[in-house]
């Protein structure tokens, strides 16, 4: 709805602040309406991969393991097809257990309930260093803030999220990571060397998602990205002064 108005300069200024917010309003909902869409494809193509490697990976090595189970009780009096199917066994089970591991570290960061924040965070790095083969070195402060479950959850979430958008468009060969505590504030920085990007006007769901989170943490989030000069991303958190 778009107001008109003949009338004099108060009423065309009425009018007219009255049309921007109109106008915001339309383009809030239609960001909202964008946002939802992606999130339930983001929520399908998540459930799809679950079933996925549920299916090709976990229920491969299951089915292998009652096949080499059955192979046991027919092979008794053969101690070398006993041992070649109990090696088998072994590796399947080890192949189960990190499968596993890796489905509920995606689902949930278990790590968050058992490790301080900084151990949490390096084992975060280390783990997609491996995974990734690109070089991420690490940079933690000496002595990190204790933070509420809620707020240690949102910054893991945040770091992860910057390293998957690395992983996936980046096309780096290094990233450096810090998490530093300056005062009265929690400092990330995660940066790399990759293509870099310009940054889209309308932020998609991993970018969304990370806004949402720093919102939370009542944080500033920069991120910056030109062709051809990587990708940074900054976050100043304020604590709470004890």
């Amino acid at each position: 709805m778009r107001l008109r108005c003949a009338g004099g300069p108060e009423a065309r200024q009425l009018a007219t602040h009255f049309n921007r917010m109109a106008g915001a309003l339309e383009q809030a909902g239609s960001d909202n309406a964008r946002l939802t869409q992606a999130l339930l494809a983001v929520q399908e193509q998540e459930r799809n991969q679950l079933a996925q490697t549920l299916h090709d990976d976990l229920g491969q090595y299951l089915a292998g393991i009652r096949a080499q189970a059955c192979l046991l009780r027919l092979v008794t009096d053969q101690p070398q097809t006993v041992e070649r199917t109990m090696q088998e066994l072994d590796y399947n089970c080890e192949h189960l257990q990190h499968g596993f591991r890796a489905l509920v570290q995606d689902l949930y960061p278990v790590v968050l309930q058992h490790l301080s924040l900084a151990d949490a965070i390096s084992l975060l790095v280390e783990q997609w260093q491996a995974r990734q083969g690109i070089d991420c070195r690490l940079r933690l402060s000496v002595q990190l803030p204790t933070l509420s479950a809620p707020d240690k959850t949102h910054l893991y979430r945040m770091l992860q999220e910057a390293l998957t958008n690395i992983a996936r468009h980046a096309c780096a060969s290094q990233v450096r990571v810090r998490l530093q505590h300056h005062g009265a504030r929690l400092r990330l920085l995660v940066r790399d060397n990759g293509r870099g990007a310009v940054q889209p006007q309308r932020p998609g769901v991993g970018l969304y998602s990370m806004r949402e989170r720093a919102r939370s943490l009542g944080a500033d989030l920069r991120i910056i990205s030109h062709p051809g000069a990587g990708w940074a991303l900054t976050l100043s958190m304020p604590l709470e002064v004890t």
